[in-house]
């Protein structure tokens, strides 16, 4: 995401979310033919391998070379780009100008000081603490933090618990696994010109809003119309797939670099806790009524849309690179979010029309 520009953000970003839905349904052929599951696990992780060949094949983020002051390494990799792009190469020197200017004074040169092994250990362990520190240190970063973390727990509980509580659709588990994956393939696609379009938050928002309302209309359907309470319960899983992906494109573009990769890290571990919770609300209230789960991850749902709606708009801004820029561009994108726009507008005294428009007393005027 770090390499696209502001207007290819949300493409990039969400259409790469489709070969986790692939791999989704690839799941299932696995387990099909491989039924022991000390095997089935042994495939898993001897197909992940290859991910290996990721720390060679891909390169460093530049902007994230930028702020921690590895210049000359940021300018390499983008004269590459260029190069794979046929691109003609950029102005050396205006491009390292630019590149010093992304610098972030808080960062410390431990690294580049000549320590002992043990020193640089400690030190890293310090700076990883001085990560997640700052994502509660600042008052913007850790307002923005709390409610990504919110957000990112109820669409964990609403996304498993209703992967979870599909199992009426059909009582084959490799064919529920493998339409769990599918449907998740329109959701990503739909996202894209949602989101670029309409702007992050307001995608979310929406996404969860139908999802609730989608799984109530689950629960008052009677058990008689199986085929419709099946078509809902799929609308729910399409728009809180696309949901999850845009999500993490809002938290990426909410932090700046410099905690971009702590920032989202821990959200995402975060969250990780209403995957936890998701099975044991879908057994245990389901002994209660059968119905149960789905009000209780519409109801989930529809708080998380409203919560979005506190988050700052982010489309097409450009992302932000240190704590610095975070502070001086905080009041320019907090005024773009939704919530904001809605009490603005709701709060601007209403003026009378024939009373703020001279041109109506002139008219009456020369009536008379």
């Amino acid at each position: 995401m770090e390499f696209s520009d502001t207007g290819n953000r949300a493409i990039i970003n969400l259409v790469s979310n489709i070969p986790f839905a692939i791999g989704y349904m690839i799941l299932p052929i696995y387990a099909y033919h491989i039924r022991n599951w000390s095997n089935l696990q042994l495939a898993f992780s001897i197909s992940t391998l290859v991910l290996i060949s990721y720390f060679w094949l891909l390169p460093n983020s530049p902007r994230w070379l930028a702020v921690k002051g590895r210049e000359t390494e940021a300018l390499e990799i983008l004269n590459n780009v260029a190069k794979i792009n046929r691109k003609p190469k950029p102005d050396q020197l205006e491009l390292t100008v630019i590149l010093k200017s992304c610098k972030d004074e808080e960062i410390s040169n431990a690294n580049q000081s000549n320590i002992s092994t043990l020193g640089s250990i400690c030190q890293t362990f310090k700076n990883i603490g001085n990560g997640y520190m700052n994502l509660v240190r600042n008052r913007e970063l850790r307002k923005r933090s709390f409610l990504l973390w919110f957000v990112f727990i109820s669409v964990t509980l609403v996304y498993y618990g209703l992967s979870f509580d599909t199992s009426f659709i059909t009582r084959d588990p490799f064919i529920l696994v493998f339409f769990g994956g599918l449907v998740e393939l329109p959701g990503y696609l739909i996202m894209v010109p949602m989101a670029t379009k309409w702007g992050r938050t307001n995608t979310v928002a929406s996404s969860f809003f139908i999802t609730g309302v989608v799984c109530l209309i689950v629960v008052v359907t009677p058990q008689d119309y199986e085929s419709l309470r099946v078509f809902f319960a799929m609308v729910g899983k399409l728009f809180i797939s696309g949901s999850f992906a845009v999500i993490y494109l809002l938290a990426a573009e909410l932090y700046p670099t410099s905690e971009r990769v702590t920032g989202l890290g821990c959200a995402s571990l975060i969250g990780r806790f209403g995957a936890i919770a998701a099975p044991y609300i879908v057994d245990m209230t389901r002994a209660v009524y059968s119905d149960f789960p789905r009000i209780i991850f519409s109801v989930t749902g529809i708080i998380a849309g409203l919560v979005t709606l506190f988050l700052p708009e982010t489309k097409d801004t450009e992302l932000l690179d240190s704590m610095r820029n975070l502070e001086r561009q905080a009041s320019i994108i907090e005024g773009n979010a939704p919530i904001t726009k809605i009490v603005r507008r709701f709060s601007q005294p209403r003026v009378d029309s024939s009373i703020s428009n001279p041109q109506n007393d002139s008219t009456e005027v020369h009536n008379v």
